[in-house]
């Protein structure tokens, strides 16, 4: 079927064998070598100070890094921007637990301006989430807004980008 819809367009199987998608190995080389292997040979800390470098593999721990490091190299590669966002989990009475770095899906930053150095000095993040209220599932979005003075948060049952 397929070679006749190609010869009737006068075009030969051999002839677009070579028209294929590179995207795939694109994407796929950078995951490879950007952060090849395991922590922490991906990402050697080369410091004068050794104290520094049990704190690191913790945080690394926490993030679960190890898996996260590859996801964050596949969504640099297909959308052109990586987002690692350092957040903490808090217990019941509000102190800080645990920090860890949080890989944001790209297309869940809906706005951002950098400075000339490349410094974010202002960032909108719109997560679609869902919550279960009794045997329904309700959608909603999580909206954050970081500026260099303030840091606002909501949640809201209309779209990304809403005012």
């Amino acid at each position: 079927m397929l070679d006749t819809l190609l010869s009737g367009l006068g075009a030969r199987r051999q002839e677009i064998r070579p028209l294929r998608n590179p995207a795939f190995r694109v994407v796929e080389f950078y995951a490879a070598k950007l952060w090849p292997g395991v922590l922490p040979d991906a990402l050697p800390i080369v410091t004068e100070n050794p104290a520094i470098t049990k704190p690191i593999q913790q945080v690394w721990t926490w993030s679960n890094w190890g898996s996260e490091k590859q996801a964050a190299a596949r969504w640099f590669a297909c959308y052109g921007d990586m987002f690692v966002k350092v957040a903490t989990r808090e217990n019941e009475i509000g102190e800080p637990v645990r920090v860890f770095l949080q890989n944001l899906e790209p297309q869940y930053v809906t706005d951002f301006d950098a400075d000339e150095r490349g410094y974010l000095t202002y960032i909108r993040i719109d997560i679609p989430q869902q919550r279960r209220d009794g045997d329904e599932v309700k959608a909603y979005t999580h909206t954050e807004v970081w500026t260099k003075e303030e840091y606002r948060l909501w949640e809201h049952d209309k779209g990304a980008g809403t005012e």
